[in-house]
Order: structure tokens, then sequence, then C-alpha cells
């Protein structure tokens, strides 16, 4: 490195300036994206849809409405969120465990009551209801 200009060291530290910059956006596109996908996977799970409608229709109709709202220099982004049938049903999954986990963790900490029923179908299982105050 000895015998380098000044300059040399300015345009090497311009250039290190740009690519944290563009991957600081690249990151924030990426994160965004994935807050929209466990959103729409949160409307797709309670409106009790296909996990394929996110692919199928939301993402084709998602597209349109970007294109022609916001013109095709941000269609690009949109297509970082991803809403494969997979991704939705993973999404869902995450959000119903983290439910449980919550759910579990107050039920821990309060008094609470249960009432058990026998099930008339087939499988023979038990329906057990959980009353507990929420205190937060």
């Amino acid at each position: 490195m000895k015998g380098r200009s000044v300059d040399f060291f300015k345009s090497l530290l311009e250039s290190l300036k740009k690519q944290s910059t563009a991957f600081g956006s690249k990151v924030s596109v990426s994160e965004k994206a994935l807050e929209a996908s466990y959103l729409v996977a949160e409307i797709i799970a309670q409106k009790r849809k296909s996990h394929t409608v996110g692919e199928n229709l939301i993402l084709p109709a998602g597209k349109i409405i970007v294109s022609k709202m916001l013109g095709q220099n941000t269609l690009q982004e949109i297509e970082y969120v991803p809403l494969s049938h997979t991704t939705a049903s993973r999404c869902i999954d995450d959000m119903a465990r983290d439910i449980e986990e919550v759910l579990h963790d107050k039920l821990k900490n309060s008094s609470f009551s249960i009432q058990v029923d026998e099930s008339t179908d087939l499988t023979n299982n038990y329906v057990v209801f959980v009353r507990f105050v929420n205190e937060g």
C-alpha cells in the first residue's frame, strides 16, 4: 500500500460506502418482504383460504396494483416477497407456535379453570376449554 496516492484511498473509501449502502438497502427490503409475507400469511389464515392463494392470486394482483399505482421501478421490490404455499404454511406454523407459547406462559402464571367434554364423533377426542383472566 506504500506509494499509493491519497486519491486512491479516497476512491476506495467511496466504493466501500456505496457497497455498504447497497447492502443495507437490500437487507431493509428483505426484512420488509419477510414482514409482508407474515402479514399476508396471517390474512390467509384468518380467512381460512388455501395456502396457495398467496402465490396464485395475491402476488399477481399485488404486482398489477403496484405497477399501475407506483410504476415499474417499484415493481421489482414486490418480487422479493415470498408467498409460496410452503412459505405461507411455515409463517402460519410460526405464528401458531408463538401464540401457543404466549398462552402457555400466561396460563403458567395465572389461575384458570378447565372444562372437559367428551367428543361424540368417531375419533373419541376430548374438547378442553380453558378460562382465565388476562391481566396484560
